[in-house]
């Protein structure tokens, strides 16, 4: 990672300067998880994991406002590496529950020291603006979600 800041010029999109800095963000995570052998999105839904204990499919994907089809493959992928069980035949026919294994909780345990540090190092960076920072972001998720509701 260099040291120097690069000057970007603006992008007069939202949505542009969003994916931007959601694209600079995640190659800031993936570097220093990649030891970890977790990628920011499975970090992601681990952690929601982690956080809730247990979750259907619907209440991760609107969690981090994911695509169904999206999250599926997530999971998927999670599964193969036994990080999370999917329940498969629910007793009263709801959605299957979602939960990280032992290995997974493992693996978030082991992911969180690197998660830490580009945690810290982006939070020093962004110094007193950090909590506008996310404020902010949780405002454009929550008007976005909103904008989509009302899509044609």
């Amino acid at each position: 990672m260099s040291g120097r800041p690069r000057a970007l010029p603006g992008i007069p999109c939202t949505c542009g300067t969003l994916r931007r800095a959601a694209r600079a963000v995640t190659q800031v995570y993936d570097h220093y998880l990649r030891p970890t052998g977790v990628r920011p999105t499975q970090m992601a839904v681990l952690a929601a994991l982690a956080e809730l204990g247990e979750a259907t499919p619907r209440t991760l994907g609107e969690m981090l406002v994911l695509e169904k089809t999206t999250l599926t493959r997530e999971l998927k992928g999670l599964g193969h590496r036994r990080w999370v069980r999917i329940d498969r035949n629910p007793a009263d026919g709801r959605e299957r529950p979602v939960r990280l294994t032992p290995k997974g909780r493992r693996q978030v345990s082991r992911a969180i020291p690197a998660w830490k540090v580009i945690q810290a190092r982006i939070t020093r960076a962004l110094g007193r603006d950090w909590n506008r920072f996310h404020a902010i972001l949780d405002r454009v998720a929550r008007a976005a979600v909103q904008l989509n509701g009302e899509a044609p």
